[in-house]
């Protein structure tokens, strides 16, 4: 009866250390996915800002130019909701 206890008792930690490491896993996961939204949300925001600085350039008002921008990025986005 001991000897059951025992292997138990070792099966338990054993599955907790396993638990462990698979949240340790996870985590680093989590992060580094995080980090390459956080990068793309950079490159996605220059690259709107760029365009906004052509059309401005071109003759076209910050408010024209920028709503311009924002009905594109909505259709680009809406493409790719209706992808997935």
């Amino acid at each position: 009866m001991k000897i059951i206890a025992v292997l138990t008792f070792i099966l338990i930690t054993i599955n907790f250390i396993l638990s462990i490491i698979r949240m340790i896993r996870l985590q680093k996961e989590i992060d580094a996915a995080y980090q390459r939204g956080l990068s793309d949300a950079k490159q996605a925001s220059s690259e709107v800002i760029n365009e906004i600085k052509i059309r401005i350039s071109n003759g076209k008002s910050f408010h024209e130019s920028a709503a311009d921008v924002a009905n594109e990025l909505s259709k680009r986005l809406k493409e790719r909701i209706d992808s997935i």
